[in-house]
């Protein structure tokens, strides 16, 4: 029988800790409004500052009523960090010129048919520019992302539910978070990759290492290709495109590969 603790969330309760980290995000920021004048830090640096505490609070709180330590959090398998990553790395990283593609092509739909508000384009702008918003986007995002929505959401949910349905309901609940059309849509796409990732790796350093990766390349797109912009939409030329998604393909039959002999080795 297993515990309450490897049990939580459930569905209904990961969407209530989702809303807990927005409030504590929230009240971080209104402390960090009192203090802005005094240190003079745009909002693109203290973004990174209130992501860090708000997520350092609630994980505080899960690990303490979850018995568990960060070690166990990132990497539950029994293979080792470096032998999982020594396995999967490589066609990991090949995914990640066809995600983009992917990605590029469905912002590029979504914004003709719901084309962006002044607000949204502000919002895109505000993620893109900044050296904090940069370290956020590239850094910070990928690992505290994957600890709460795989390493938590879904490891428990795997305890409750079908696999179908663990990895396709945190997925959702991964792209809402994005509160808005043009990232629920593409982070759910992402989602469900990271999911099966974690699923059948049983650890986070895959994943963490394709969402940095995939947001490293959309921010370093972003930074030297001057037609390219984060509230617009950016497409490859066709060869391009072609040739981005050829390497994925390799990559994930490669993965799938990899992955299907250390499965019947284990």
């Amino acid at each position: 029988m297993k515990y309450s603790r490897d049990t939580f969330p459930s569905a209904i309760e990961a969407c209530f800790l989702v809303v807990a980290l927005l409030v504590v995000e929230l009240a971080v920021g209104a402390v960090m409004l009192q203090f802005r004048s005094v240190t003079g830090l745009e909002w693109q640096d203290l973004w990174g500052f209130i992501t860090i505490v708000g997520n350092g609070v609630l994980f505080s709180v899960l690990m303490h009523f979850k018995q568990q330590r960060y070690g166990d959090l990132l990497h539950p398998s029994k293979n080792s960090v470096t032998a999982t990553l020594g396995v999967v790395g490589l066609p990991v990283l090949m995914l990640v010129p066809g995600l983009v593609v992917l990605g590029s092509a469905m912002q590029y739909l979504l914004i003709a048919l719901f084309p962006m508000s002044s607000a949204d384009q502000r919002l895109f702008e505000f993620m893109t520019t900044g050296v904090g918003s940069t370290l956020v986007v590239c850094v910070v995002a990928p690992v505290l992302e994957e600890m709460l929505f795989r390493g938590v959401i879904l490891r428990s949910f795997l305890n409750q539910y079908s696999r179908k349905f663990s990895i396709i309901a945190s997925s959702v609940i991964f792209g809402v978070v994005h509160f808005n059309v043009y990232q629920f849509f593409i982070g759910l796409g992402i989602g469900l990759v990271l999911g099966w990732l974690y699923d059948r790796t049983r650890s986070l350093w895959p994943g963490i290492l394709l969402h940095t990766a995939y947001n490293s390349t959309l921010m370093w797109i972003y930074a030297t290709d001057t037609t390219a912009n984060a509230s617009d939409t950016w497409l490859p030329s066709p060869a391009s495109a072609v040739i981005m998604l050829a390497i994925s393909v390799v990559g994930a039959l490669l993965l799938r590969k990899v992955l299907t002999v250390c499965a019947a080795r284990t």
